[in-house]
């Protein structure tokens, strides 16, 4: 169980990555230059997404049929949760403009941050049934590849300083 759950969580760092790089993207106020060269089907981390898909199809020797499946699951998702992402932008965009007024009000500060809480979930909830209909279309084979991998990453995480 607990080696299936590993596994899981690999995943899902594997193919999430680049759904969580355009999250953060989306979040960030793009330069004009960016905002002109921004892919729209992808966001402006799609080709980064692209390649870290690219590595992981090698690695784990995804085939033609598994590439297919499982670019239609991560495409799937993000068209699911772009509401999401752009309500998330929405209320910080607010929390800003409540922010910059120079009185504090804790009630709308607390709505804010509330309403933020939900959406988060949300967007969780969805990360997590991607990952788990991406594991299921591998085989034992790539998913006990793919926790290797998970380990030797979560190693050299651990082995950097935290910038805060």
């Amino acid at each position: 169980m607990k080696k299936n759950l590993s596994i899981g969580i690999i995943m899902v760092a594997l193919v999430a990555g680049p759904l969580y790089a355009d999250a953060l993207a989306q979040n960030s106020a793009p330069t004009s230059q960016e905002a002109v060269s921004a892919d729209k089907d992808t966001g402006r981390w799609g080709k980064r997404g692209d390649r870290h898909f690219d590595r992981m199809a090698e690695v784990l020797q995804l085939t033609p049929e598994q590439q297919s499946q499982i670019k239609s699951i991560r495409t799937e998702t993000r068209e699911k949760t772009a509401p999401f992402k752009q309500q998330m932008r929405d209320l910080r965009q607010e929390m800003r403009q409540t922010s910059s007024v120079g009185t504090f009000d804790e009630d709308v500060v607390r709505s804010l941050a509330e309403d933020q809480a939900e959406i988060r979930t949300e967007l969780m909830v969805e990360k997590a049934r991607m990952r788990s209909r991406i594991h299921a279309i591998l085989t034992p084979e790539q998913r006990e590849k793919a926790e290797e991998l998970r380990q030797m990453r979560g190693e050299r995480r651990h082995g950097r300083k935290s910038p805060r």
